[in-house]
């Protein structure tokens, strides 16, 4: 029987944990108070130790319940449809899309009309949209680690915001009278940034004056 550890030390409770846990029949979550427990005991007993999140609560008890409202939904006949598990936050690459209800206009803002046009093909694809400008936005070190289909990296390619890249020096010596700068680039500067952009398959835009000491 596994026996995790609840710490703000540990693990992310992170999609893979929490699939490798489902299939176990039995899991003991060891919920500290105050200042946690002795490291000698979470080094004897402790199988892993896991984190809910970047803060700290006053006790285990609290994120324990979120573990177990995390594993147990993923149990097959929890829920009634078990597609909509498929499709929840982070079980794939996105976040999922905004969710929206009757009535159509609440304080003054209304659902988005595509929603209510009955094209399920159209719903679909605004949809992934929505989802990927979410993920983009606000879990991008999530979407970077995932497997992406061709239909998402296109969806991801529309979305992305545009992104700059720049080389600063500080403190060096611009001209033969000693004076200092902060900010010098050179051609060898430029051929680095190039590759750093060829690599990443970023967009090199040649500026005007670019050779030029401050």
């Amino acid at each position: 029987m596994p026996r995790p550890l609840l710490s703000k030390e540990g693990y992310q409770l992170l999609k893979k944990i929490i699939q490798q846990a489902t299939p176990l029949n039995h899991m003991l979550f060891v919920a500290a108070r105050y200042e946690g427990i002795d490291a000698r005991v979470e080094d004897e007993y402790a199988d892993f130790i896991l984190s809910v999140g970047q803060f700290v609560a006053m006790g285990g008890d609290l994120p324990a319940m979120l573990c177990v409202e995390a594993l147990t939904r993923l149990i097959p006949g929890v829920l009634g449809n078990e597609e909509s598990v498929k499709n929840d936050s982070f079980q794939t690459a996105l976040v999922d899309y905004p969710e929206f209800t009757h009535p159509v206009v609440w304080h003054e803002k209304e659902v988005p009309e595509i929603i209510r046009s009955g094209d399920h093909e159209k719903i679909r694809n605004w949809r992934l949209l929505q989802a990927t400008k979410r993920t983009v936005k606000h879990h991008f070190n999530w979407l970077r680690q995932q497997p992406l289909s061709k239909e998402i990296k296109s969806k991801i390619n529309n979305v992305m915001p545009k992104h700059y890249i720049g080389l600063l020096h500080n403190d060096i010596v611009v001209d033969h009278n000693g004076r200092v700068g902060h900010t010098s680039i050179t051609s060898t500067d430029i051929h680095d940034i190039a590759r750093s952009a060829r690599t990443s398959g970023a967009t090199l835009l040649q500026a005007q004056n670019s050779f030029h000491s401050f």
